[in-house]
């Protein structure tokens, strides 16, 4: 179907790896890490994020200028893209003044059935497997209890010095997985995945060519698949694109909500192998793993988490995954005691109530005040789901290769920039 270019936003907007809409921590059995005030309940503030679509993320308009026919649901315009063997295997170390981080591991990736709250009749580390923790929504309607693992830290920490790099890690997180189906990774191999991808977008960085195309070095994920840095590939005939809450606005009525592809989504047994996706939303990328059993994201970027936190992270939800909201029956109550939800569904309330819930108020009431464009709502509410699938065979050999460490100096790759 033939289309035109949808609006450009204005030269001064950036894009970077940030969010406005992070939920609030309540401490249940710690704080979350690298949380400043580990005691009291932290916010973000209500300034709005300055954002610039990547073509990627840009919303494909029809020939006639209006809003791109969304019916069709599925992600058009990929070529499937196979990858090549990934190109760096360095172990030269990095210092960091935060907390010590060894290129070998001592403790390896931990099957899922293994990964549970306590770790002692397996001798592990308890940091390496999940913690019970409760988060609070921002709007402070739902708490959410489920499984954590955190990274030792994220990709903006000088250690991975990967500022915008959440594409890239994204590729490496979501080949990984899918070269150890039967693993989660532990907490020193999250840390190793994000400074790979780290490494693989400073090099990206390095050549010109991304240079000129990308210049706030935020890359689309279109061009970190076919800059071959993992074996890795995206099948539009099973990805999706569709809006938060499109039926709140009038120039989103004929959209895909993001209910309708979860639906889909978790409807496709797909015989029951996992699938693997890598979302896009609000100029960030994550990956979503769906099993028969639980649910997973997997996110590099702390603070997408809550304020303040300073680690990459993975939620877990299943059977034992609980939301709480208030107690409607009791007149005037504040408290969120009241389930709500339960097992894998709260994935699907985690990313509405917790990352993209106030988004949504705050757009659906300027636009009721005329004063957000069909841009703004492009940029703000679209949400993509990249199914992902090896491109190579899978073997010993590239499962390891998968979890080589490649380490580089933030400080070594900014003098190489200048």
């Amino acid at each position: 179907m033939a289309s035109t270019e949808p609006p450009k936003a204005s030269p001064e907007q950036t894009s970077s790896d940030t969010d406005d809409s992070a939920p609030t921590v309540l401490s249940a059995s710690e704080a979350i890490p690298g949380n400043p005030n580990p005691d009291t309940t932290t916010r973000n503030g209500d300034s709005e994020t300055s954002w610039s679509p990547s073509p990627e993320t840009q919303p494909q308009t029809v020939a006639n200028g209006g809003p791109s026919l969304w019916k069709r649901r599925r992600l058009g315009g990929w070529t499937s893209v196979a990858i090549g063997e990934p190109l760096i295997k360095s172990t030269s170390a990095v210092n960091d003044d935060t907390e010590s981080f060894r290129p070998i591991f001592p403790v390896g990736p931990f099957l899922k059935d293994e990964s549970r709250e306590f770790s002692g009749g397996f001798g592990y580390p308890s940091e390496d497997y999940w913690v019970v923790k409760e988060l609070v929504s921002k709007d402070r309607q739902s708490k959410l209890k489920t499984n954590f693992l955190f990274a030792p830290f994220d990709q903006r920490s000088r250690r991975a010095g990967g500022l915008t790099a959440c594409t890239a890690i994204s590729v490496v997180n979501a080949h990984w997985l899918h070269s150890n189906q039967d693993l989660i990774p532990s907490r020193s191999e999250f840390g190793s995945l994000i400074v790979q991808g780290s490494f693989e977008w400073q090099r990206l960085c390095a050549q010109e060519v991304y240079r000129r195309r990308f210049p706030d070095r935020h890359f689309d994920l279109e061009t970190v698949i076919e800059a071959n840095i993992r074996p890795l590939a995206v099948q539009p005939e099973k990805s999706f694109i569709g809006f938060f809450s499109p039926d709140k606005f009038e120039s989103l009525k004929e959209a895909m909500s993001f209910d309708q592809i979860w639906d889909e989504m978790s409807n496709d047994t797909n015989g029951l192998e996992p699938r693997i996706y890598i979302v896009s939303w609000n100029d960030h990328f994550f990956v979503l793993k769906m099993e028969e059993d639980a649910y997973y994201i997997v996110d590099s970027l702390g603070s997408r988490l809550t304020e303040g936190c300073l680690r990459g992270y993975i939620l877990k939800f299943d059977d034992s995954s609980v939301m709480y909201g208030k107690d409607e029956e009791v007149e005037g109550s504040e408290e969120l005691v009241k389930p709500i939800f339960h097992g894998k569904e709260c994935c699907r309330e985690f990313i509405k109530r917790f990352l993209a819930a106030q988004t949504v108020e705050v757009l659906e009431e300027e636009d009721k005040q005329g004063m957000v464009s069909i841009l703004t709502l492009y940029q703000r509410l679209q949400i993509e789901f990249h199914y992902t699938y090896s491109a190579l065979p899978l073997s010993p050999a590239s499962s390891s290769d998968s979890s080589t460490l490649s380490l580089c100096s933030s400080e070594e790759f900014l003098q190489n920039l200048s």
